[in-house]
């Protein structure tokens, strides 16, 4: 390995270790409620691809449920308490309607 290759592998090392120092910074310094909501976007959004459905279901769900609660819930989908999975079901409907994403009718409210 010549010495202009090593010095571009420790270069590249060292942003790559001062960019993940970054991130784990502005995670550390994040509040419960936006570290839950990162969690919480990131699942939703890998699943449903609409960002605008996703915040307005966690918004709607934060109504409810603690940040806790919710970042919990989407890391560990398969266990949700049993109100989470109803609260979660009828936030849904609400924000799939208003995106205009399923019939008007379908979604509570006025039609």
């Amino acid at each position: 390995m010549t010495t202009g290759s090593v010095h571009t592998q420790v270069s590249r090392l060292l942003t790559a270790s001062a960019t993940v120092a970054v991130v784990l910074l502005a995670a550390a310094c994040s509040s419960p409620d936006e570290k839950a909501r990162k969690t919480y976007m990131a699942a939703c959004d890998h699943a449903l691809g609409r960002e605008d459905v996703c915040s307005c279901t966690y918004d709607t769900l934060r109504e409810k449920h603690s940040p806790q609660e919710i970042a919990d819930a989407s890391l560990n989908p398969e266990m949700p308490a049993p109100s989470f999975v109803k609260d979660m079901a009828q936030a849904s409907v609400i924000c799939l309607g208003n995106a205009g994403l399923i019939p008007r009718s379908l979604a509570p409210g006025p039609n």
